[in-house]
């Protein structure tokens, strides 16, 4: 169980709210966003898209079912902070290995507990984005002012790094060979992919496209990442990728990925006045009508009239069918819409392109 100390978190507004901590006791810096998510903490602390944010809770509880290794799906944790209404220190879960509190002691996380999580939010979704500060001291006076210029000049694009590779990986050993852009891909991609008989060449955000195409790709992969698209430490990619399309391969954008296929076909991105973040958020197939409930972490969005799948809340576009060999989701595939990697490699199959790395051969 780890140490509880009274705790504060500073706005960049100067709004203050006082607590408690759990994990490491500290300082932390970030963006605060929040998410809707009822459970799946222990997916939401791994997911690089989150790296330079604070997570808010908008369920009142936390920890409740401990640290269960088998669900984490990295070892790392990307996260600047949690915050939370409630934090159990006595989980309860036959899986169960450990309480949050002490799992974040471990890994040098900070976070916060015993504020008015409902207050808070609705500050969030005033200003559609707030950078906050958690400090172990209540700020005051001189302290005050400076600790929220420190909060005003958080970039959290300086975080970018912790979801980025730096070098090739390569993940199973199926039949269809891929090559994934690696922008900080949340795990469950490559768990979806190598469970659908791929193999997955994941290269880093600053790769050379002779070295993408050395891996003789049956179909490339734009993944998931952190921020803006619009970001400088992005602007490789979008070169990176406008020379991709031009290879005339199977190509699908997940997530930050879909943000950036869409830059370079020639679509805007707006910021969202409130972004997506959770796990039931709805999207309609606009040829269909069909509703599939996905898994998001974004707060941009493509404007686009004819999108293929857009936001069943706030119309926003969710999908995009560029041509017979380009394709991009705002969503992570999975659950119910899991078919769309099989969809994606039957197009690569009918492209003929669908090579196989240990043979070197057609499959």
């Amino acid at each position: 169980m780890s140490e509880s100390v009274h705790a504060y978190l500073l706005l960049e507004d100067g709004t203050v709210f006082e607590g408690q901590s759990f994990g490491a006791v500290g300082e932390t810096t970030g963006e605060l966003v929040f998410t809707t998510n009822m459970t799946g903490y222990l997916e939401m602390i791994c997911d690089p898209a989150f790296a330079g944010q604070i997570i808010v809770n908008t369920f009142p509880l936390l920890g409740n079912y401990g640290i269960i290794s088998g669900d984490m799906d990295a070892s790392r944790i990307k996260i600047n902070g949690f915050i939370s209404k409630y934090m159990c220190q006595e989980p309860s879960n036959f899986r169960n290995e450990g309480d949050l509190g002490t799992f974040f002691v471990q890994q040098g996380v900070v976070g916060l507990c015993g504020i008015d999580t409902r207050a808070l939010i609705k500050l969030i979704r005033k200003h559609g984005s707030m950078k906050g500060k958690i400090l172990t001291a209540r700020p005051e006076g001189d302290t005050l002012t400076q600790a929220v210029l420190e909060t005003t000049t958080y970039k959290p694009e300086s975080q970018r790094a912790k979801a980025f590779s730096n070098e090739c990986t390569v993940y199973g050993n199926g039949t269809h060979n891929i090559a994934m852009l690696d922008l900080g891909a949340h795990p469950s991609i490559i768990k979806q992919l190598t469970a659908c008989d791929c193999t997955v060449h994941c290269f880093p955000h600053h790769a050379k496209i002779k070295d993408i195409m050395a891996s003789n790709p049956a179909g490339i992969i734009i993944s998931s990442g952190p921020g803006a698209p619009t970001e400088a430490v992005y602007t490789p990619a979008i070169k990176l990728i406008k020379t991709l399309c031009e290879e005339n391969i199977p190509m699908m954008g997940i997530g930050l990925g879909h943000q950036l296929m869409a830059l370079v076909h020639g679509f805007n991105i707006e910021q969202l006045t409130q972004a997506h973040r959770g796990s039931n958020i709805p999207v309609r197939e606009t040829e269909t009508g069909r509703v599939f409930i996905t898994s998001q972490n974004h707060a941009y969005t493509v404007i686009a009239e004819d999108a293929a799948y857009v936001n069943v809340n706030d119309n926003s576009c969710e999908g995009l069918i560029y041509n017979d060999m380009h394709m991009s989701y705002q969503f992570n595939p999975g659950n119910n819409t899991a078919f769309l990697y099989d969809r994606f490699i039957n197009l690569m199959h009918m492209s003929n392109r669908n090579i196989t790395t240990t043979e070197g051969g057609q499959a």
